[in-house]
């Protein structure tokens, strides 16, 4: 599914969690406890964490899949550019690992006519024909 991930609050440790999260952080050029970071790395790109799954060893995600670029500085979920302290960084990265993602696309109906949800549906057939 799109937009999913799971929350791995049952499946790691509290100081997993807080391994992998540094080195999501570091995968981005955001500060990281460097220790922290390479016991992360391990698990990102071993079993216990299977990461890599969805988001490839290099951690550049699977857009195929709606799986995160994690080396980008583009965070779509953990709100990290409003963090103001590494600290909250951390957490708002911990937050997202430990509780998972289910991101829904809503309903237009209540949103759009169903001329406008034709035209809309239109356009993106026509743009992923130009984009083959």
């Amino acid at each position: 599914r799109l937009g999913y991930m799971p929350a791995f609050k049952e499946a790691l440790t509290d100081t997993q969690v807080n391994q992998v999260a540094n080195y999501v952080l570091s995968m981005s050029g955001e500060p990281a406890d460097a220790t922290a970071a390479a016991e992360g790395q391990k698990i990102f790109q071993g079993e216990t964490g299977g990461c890599y799954y969805c988001h490839t060893k290099e951690g550049k995600g699977m857009h195929a899949q709606g799986s995160a670029n994690l080396t980008d500085k583009i965070w779509t979920i953990a709100n990290v550019p409003a963090a103001g302290t590494p600290e909250e960084k951390l957490t708002a990265v911990k937050t997202v690992i430990s509780n998972g993602v289910n991101r829904q696309m809503p309903a237009w109906s209540s949103r759009l006519n169903n001329s406008e949800i034709k035209v809309l549906v239109a356009y993106l057939q026509q743009m992923a024909a130009n984009s083959k």
